[in-house]
């Protein structure tokens, strides 16, 4: 009996049917007769886009932290990995569970029985890449214009109050490739004021922000803001990454497909069913093929730039 993960979502495919016999025996329990029969059936064999090694070794590499991740093959959707950390052997549960492990597993403050990568958390600097592809592509961000930010703390005006944007380093002037390179959170927050609440709102959509992702599984839903973004101080964070945006680690793979993809976000795919009759792309024309190349050359330099995000 499936109690979690794809096991309970496939229950009814994976469990098959038991067979019955009703049938006269004789004192010694002989059979003499068979009234009636329904032959078992056997359940189906659900085959998963799943990595086993690669989500291992993910698993292997987050095990000392809380928290999610999710690899997938951006040209052909394949989801090759989903992993939540801490986690817990369900086999266990088969087996009988001793009262004393379920203790532990369930009083653990880092909740191991908690399935991460079904949440929505803010995906941070992740999101920087989304918000310069509106930028480029509604013409309100110019990649090579140098921005002069000074220092690391920012303001848009006295509106603010006590409140400002922190960024990590003190580099100045900025463009968009500096800005990627060293994750910028001041660059990333002007640019989504120039582009406005409206604009950024509109554009996000295009991404499947607010949508269920087409997968047989239940994953929390994205959402740019609980109720709509409210003011400038809640744009400007959501544009690298803050505010009230939530999105799951899967989320955020699909996105980041459109860059190799000419702009195009893959259809994600979670088992051999899934590809058949699907389309090669859950959402078309994101963001421009020109868009797209850029901002790939751009996140190549964040990796090979010592000093850069990526670099380490």
């Amino acid at each position: 009996i499936g109690k979690s993960g794809l096991e309970q979502v496939f229950e009814k495919r994976l469990k098959g049917k038991d067979g019955k016999r009703i049938i006269i025996a004789d004192e010694a329990g002989k059979e003499k007769a068979v009234l009636a029969q329904i032959e078992a059936a056997a359940g189906e064999t659900i085959r998963l886009t799943i990595d086993g090694e690669l989500q291992q070794t993910v698993y292997d590499e987050l095990k000392s932290d809380t928290g999610s991740a999710a690899a997938i093959d951006p040209q052909t959707g394949d989801v090759l990995a989903l992993v939540s950390s801490p986690s817990y052997d369900p086999n266990a549960f088969q087996r009988g569970i001793l009262g004393k492990q379920y203790q532990q597993w369930n009083d653990d403050p880092d909740k191991p029985f908690l399935n991460r990568f079904a949440q929505g958390y803010a995906p941070g600097s992740a999101f920087k890449v989304i918000t310069a592809a509106i930028g480029l592509d509604t013409k309100k961000l110019d990649p090579a214009e140098k921005k002069n930010i000074s220092g690391l703390t920012w303001s848009a005006d006295s509106s603010w109050g006590n409140y400002y944007v922190k960024r990590v380093h003190d580099v100045n002037p900025v463009n968009l490739q500096d800005a990627l390179v060293y994750s910028d959170n001041i660059y990333f927050a002007q640019t989504a004021l120039g582009i406005g609440r409206d604009a950024f709102t509109e554009e996000t959509a295009k991404y499947g922000v607010g949508e269920a992702i087409p997968v047989p599984y239940p994953l929390k839903k994205s959402q740019l803001a609980n109720d709509g973004i409210q003011n400038d101080i809640q744009l400007a964070d959501t544009g690298y990454g803050q505010g009230e945006l939530t999105m799951t680690s899967l989320q955020v793979a699909l996105m980041f497909s459109a860059l190799v993809n000419d702009g195009n976000m893959i259809y994600p795919l979670l088992s051999e069913d899934d590809g058949a009759g699907s389309a090669k792309y859950w959402k078309e024309h994101v963001m421009s093929p020109e868009t797209a190349a850029l901002l790939k050359s751009d996140l190549v330099k964040a990796v090979s730039t010592a000093g850069g995000a990526g670099h380490g």
